[in-house]
């Protein structure tokens, strides 16, 4: 078996920051890729972020992981005085990956979790921020976007998604393709003459609300935005006879979890787990 560079893009990243691995008889066993990502942000104190995705037979992972672990470090070698975190992605179940992640130096971090709450009628318990306007749009890919050089409403939200939830924009970019096909989908935000605001992404499905990101300018934190926007979604889902909502958040956006949970969502899943090593 050896590991070599692929030889086109995987997950819409460089080809220096993917793996692949053969067999002896050059058969493709598993591929790895590295994609760098600044979260200053999210998280000022660890502001850049290596995201490694294996994919493959476990006896190739192991040598994936260090190809990929070394191609992060070499890249975080340039952000010299600054910390940083390697994540790699692992399903909750998958014990012997675990602990071989954890023989490799990688610990407990980051976790994708499903909440949920059972609503009752009411009205709307958030309080608008003063200077702000509700809107709500589609994220339809519209022609006359690609009639100029600026970056479309649509993409600018694709590059936000991908950073919050661990994707490369290709990824987040097909996961708002097929999210757009669900009953009620649709897009909150509030913005205000400086800007975002924020804004909450969901559907229905099978007579659950879901609520599939959230997102809080930094300079809007802790003054409603969110709270808000979770009661608008309530609001909009109950009124089409939708009494359960389902919310998607990872652990690492406390704020996100904590006005989840402030608001009777409780945890029923773990979905993905994500061991770092921290960078000093």
């Amino acid at each position: 078996m050896y590991v070599r560079h692929a030889e086109r893009p995987i997950d819409g990243l460089p080809i220096e920051n993917c793996f692949a691995a053969f067999a002896d008889f050059g058969e493709l066993s598993g591929s790895a890729s590295v994609s760098e990502r600044e979260t200053r942000a999210l998280t000022p104190e660890c502001p850049y972020e290596y995201l490694i995705k294996i994919r493959g037979v476990p006896e190739v992972r192991d040598a994936l992981l260090g190809a990929a672990t070394s191609r992060a470090l070499q890249l975080h070698a340039r952000r010299r005085g600054e910390r940083g975190r390697i994540d790699i992605v692992c399903a909750p179940d998958d014990e012997g990956w675990l602990r071989s992640l954890e023989t490799f130096g990688f610990r407990a971090g980051n976790r994708l979790i499903s909440m949920s709450r059972r609503h009752i009628a009411g009205p709307n318990v958030g309080r608008q921020p003063e200077g702000t306007l509700l809107l709500a749009d589609d994220l339809a890919d519209r022609a006359e976007d690609h009639l100029t050089e600026e970056i479309s409403e649509r993409r600018h939200f694709v590059e936000r998604f991908a950073l919050l939830s661990l994707r490369t924009d290709d990824e987040a970019a097909a996961w708002l393709g097929e999210a757009r096909t669900k009953p009620l989908f649709a897009r909150l935000l509030l913005v205000a003459p400086s800007g975002l605001v924020g804004e909450l992404v969901g559907w229905a499905e099978r007579r659950v609300g879901t609520i599939a990101h959230l997102y809080v300018a930094p300079d809007w934190r802790r003054k409603g935005a969110g709270k808000y926007l979770m009661e608008c979604a309530r609001l909009r889902y109950s009124e089409n006879g939708i009494w359960d909502t389902e919310l998607e958040v990872h652990t690492r956006l406390r704020p996100a979890v904590t006005l989840a949970a402030s608001l009777g969502y409780r945890q029923t899943e773990v979905k993905a787990l994500y061991p770092c090593i921290e960078i000093p």
